[in-house]
C-alpha cells in the first residue's frame, strides 16, 4: 500500500555529474546526451554489480540505497574506477562525478526512502568535488577494513539544515602506481660472484619445492586464481581451482540445463553458452539488457532483465529469443514442476510463469526463491515460506529468520539454506522450520547444494567458502583472486562465475 510507513536502517548514496553545463558547451548537445548516458550505463551496471537499489535518477545523477554499508562503500570505488577507465579510453568524453554515502535509520513510503538520514546523505555528497567519495563517520566506522580501500579524514563540515557539524571522510580509491625500484651502488666483484652462486643455489632449492609441491595439488593444472570476467571451475573434492573459461563482462549468474551451462552477462548483455565437457564456451547470444539472473529447463533458458522490467525466454534448440514478458522488476529466477518461478523486486510479488502459453500466475509476495524436493519456497525480506508447487498454496509455518535474505538453495533433504549478504552470514532452515545461522565471509551472494556440500560465493571476501552438510560448519575457504557471483554444481564441478579482481 502506498500509504503505509516502513523504518528501517538503510546505506543511502548520492551521486551528481560535476559541470554538467559546461559538458553542453563543450561538446554540444547530442555529444553530451550521449556521453552522459554513458555515465549512467555504467553507473547503472556498477549497482547490480553490488546489488544497490536504484532509488531515483534525478537528472543526471542518482539516489541508491544498500542493505549493506561495505557494499555500498565498494560500489563508489567501482563507479569511479569503471568512468576513470572510460576516460583514459575516451578522454574528450570525461565525466566526473561526485559520490555521497551516509548510513542511518530511514522511513519507506511506496518503497522510497526519505527523512533526515537521506537528507544528509544529499548534503554530504554536495561536499564533494568531481571524482571523489566522501562519506560520513557512521559510514566510516560501518564500513571497517575493505580490501584496496583507505579513509581519510576530511575534518568536520557544516551540512545545511543541521546544527550539528559532521565528520567527513574521503575515499582513497585511486589504485596505488608502482614505484620503480631503487638503485643500488655497485659492489665489488667478488662480493657480487658469491651473491650471483647464492641465488643459484636458492633457485635449485625452489624449483625442487615448486615441484614437490605441485605434485602435492595434483600437478601443473591447478591454478591459483580465477581472472575476473570469467567462470572458475573448481574440483568439489580437493577444492582446487582446475580451469578457468573467458565469458563476457559482469557475469552475474550460471545456471545449468537444456545440456548447457549458461552465463548471465549484466554488462556485455549476453548470455554465454558453455559445455562442461569441453569446458569451452560455445556460443554467446544477445538474450535482452542487462541480464541479471538466469534459469535452465523446460525446452527454455529464462533471463531475468531487471532493469528493462522483462523477462527474456531464450530458446537454445533455435538460438533464439522466443519470447520477453513484461514484469515489475524480475530478479531471481528458477524452473521444476512444469513451470518458471520468478521473483519480482518492484512489487515483491512471485509469479509462476506458464511455459507453453507465458502467462504469468501471481502465487505470493518475496523477493527471492528456490525450488526443492516438493516444495516451492519464497522469502520476503526475513519470512520464509513453503508452498506446494502443484496447488500453489501455503504449506505450515512461515519461519522468521534474523537477516534480511538475499539468494536461497535447497538440498535433497529439503534444507533450505539462505545468504545474508548485509549480515555476512548463512542461514540453515530445516523442513520443520528450525533455523540456525553460521557467520561466513564478507557479503555472500551466490549459493550452490551438491557434491555433499553447500557452496558460497563470498562477493567482497573474494573466495568460495564449503559448508558441511552435516557439521553445518564453514570447512574450507577457497581463495579465487577475483569477486564471485553465481555458483552452481554440474558435471561433478563447481562452476561460480568472478566479476573482477577488486
Amino acid at each position: 500500500m502506498s500509504d503505509q510507513l516502513d523504518t528501517g536502517v538503510l546505506t543511502i548514496m548520492f551521486t551528481d555529474v560535476e559541470g554538467s553545463t559546461d559538458l553542453t558547451r563543450r561538446l554540444g548537445d547530442e555529444v553530451a546526451r550521449r556521453t552522459i548516458e554513458e555515465h549512467k550505463r555504467v553507473i547503472r551496471a556498477k549497482l547490480a554489480d553490488h546489488d544497490g537499489r536504484e532509488i531515483d535518477s534525478i537528472g543526471d545523477g542518482f539516489m541508491v540505497s544498500f542493505l549493506s554499508t561495505r557494499r555500498a562503500v565498494a560500489c563508489a570505488v567501482a563507479i569511479q574506477r569503471a568512468l576513470a577507465d572510460h576516460a583514459r579510453e575516451h578522454p574528450d568524453e570525461e565525466v566526473r562525478v561526485r559520490i555521497g554515502l551516509n548510513v542511518g535509520e530511514v522511513l519507506e513510503r511506496g518503497g522510497h526512502p526519505f527523512g533526515a538520514a537521506v537528507n544528509a546523505t544529499q548534503r554530504v555528497a554536495g561536499n564533494a568535488k568531481g571524482g571523489q567519495i566522501l562519506v560520513s563517520e557512521p559510514v566510516r566506522h560501518l564500513a571497517g577494513t575493505i580490501p584496496e580501500v583507505i579513509f581519510r579524514e576530511r575534518g568536520r563540515f557544516q551540512l545545511k539544515g543541521f546544527d550539528e557539524r559532521w565528520r567527513l571522510y574521503e575515499v582513497d580509491w585511486q589504485r596505488p602506481k608502482e614505484r620503480p625500484p631503487p638503485r643500488r651502488k655497485s659492489e665489488p666483484a667478488a662480493r657480487r660472484r658469491r651473491r650471483l652462486l647464492l641465488a643459484g643455489v636458492l633457485v635449485g632449492a625452489i624449483v625442487l619445492a615448486l615441484a614437490a609441491f605441485l605434485i602435492l595439488r595434483g600437478g601443473p593444472d591447478t591454478l591459483d586464481r580465477v581472472a575476473p570476467h570469467s567462470v572458475g571451475i573448481i574440483d568439489p573434492d580437493s577444492g582446487d581451482i582446475v580451469g578457468q573459461i573467458a565469458v563476457g563482462r559482469t557475469p552475474a549468474d550460471i545456471a545449468y540445463g537444456e545440456g548447457a551451462l549458461w552465463v548471465a552477462n549484466l554488462e556485455s548483455g549476453t548470455i554465454s553458452e558453455i559445455d562442461p565437457d569441453s569446458r569451452e564456451e560455445v556460443a554467446t547470444f544477445n538474450a535482452g539488457p542487462k541480464p541479471r539472473r538466469i534459469a535452465a529447463g523446460e525446452g527454455a533458458v529464462w533471463v531475468t532483465n531487471g532493469f528493462d522490467d522483462e523477462l527474456t525466454i531464450f530458446d537454445p534448440a533455435q538460438d533464439r529469443v522466443d519470447d520477453q514478458i513484461t514484469l515489475p522488476g524480475p530478479k531471481d529466477v528458477a524452473v521444476a514442476f512444469g513451470a518458471a518461478w520468478v521473483a519480482n523486486v518492484t512489487d515483491t510479488t512471485v509469479v509462476r510463469i506458464d511455459p507453453d502459453t507465458h502467462d504469468p500466475e501471481r502465487i505470493d509476495e518475496g523477493t527471492a526463491l528456490a525450488l526443492g524436493p516438493n516444495a516451492v519456497w519464497i522469502a520476503n525480506g526475513k519470512t520464509l515460506r513453503r508452498f506446494d508447487p502443484e496447488t500453489r498454496d501455503a504449506v505450515g509455518r512461515a519461519v522468521t529468520l534474523r537477516s534480511l535474505a538475499t539468494r536461497l538453495a535447497v538440498d535433497e533433504n529439503g534444507v533450505v539454506w539462505v545468504t545474508h549478504q548485509g549480515d555476512d552470514a548463512v542461514s540453515r532452515v530445516d523442513p520443520t522450520g528450525g533455523a540456525s545461522q553460521i557467520e561466513v565471509g564478507d557479503a555472500p551472494t551466490g549459493i550452490a547444494v551438491g557434491e555433499g556440500s553447500v557452496w558460497v560465493a563470498n562477493s567482497l571476501g573474494r573466495s568460495l567458502m564449503r559448508i558441511g552438510l552435516e557439521s553445518r560448519k564453514v570447512e574450507q575457504t577457497i581463495p579465487l583472486g577475483s569477486s564471485p557471483a553465481g555458483v552452481v554444481v554440474a558435471a561433478g564441478h563447481i562452476w561460480v562465475t568472478t566479476e573482477a579482481s577488486g
